[in-house]
């Protein structure tokens, strides 16, 4: 939580990942499965050529809110992006491969 990443220039595989991790996945015992959050994230003023813009995936035991994504010009074989994902997906002066996301 309360994470600002800014001022990043180069390569990547992705802009951004974020997956419910499942490897070594072991409860020992515990009914209840842990819920994993990621909130207030920024990151801005970032120009980066990548694989894939939004490499997201989401479960109900994964919550991501509240991102703000700002001033980025990034290039990418793979630009899908899908907001649902993150719930208060903000974006100011996005750019993927030229074209303004909104």
């Amino acid at each position: 939580e309360f994470i600002r990443v800014e001022g990043i220039y180069g390569n990547a595989n992705s802009f951004i990942f974020a997956k419910p991790w499942t490897q070594f996945f072991d409860l020992k015992g515990t009914t209840e499965i842990p819920i994993s959050i990621c909130d207030n994230i920024t990151l801005s003023n970032i120009e980066l050529e990548c694989e894939v813009f939004f490499n997201i995936e989401s479960n109900e035991f994964n919550k991501l809110s509240n991102f703000k994504f700002e001033n980025l010009n990034i290039t990418a074989k793979n630009s899908a992006i899908n907001k649902t994902f993150i719930n208060g997906l903000q974006l100011s002066s996005v750019n993927v491969n030229g074209r303004a996301v909104e």
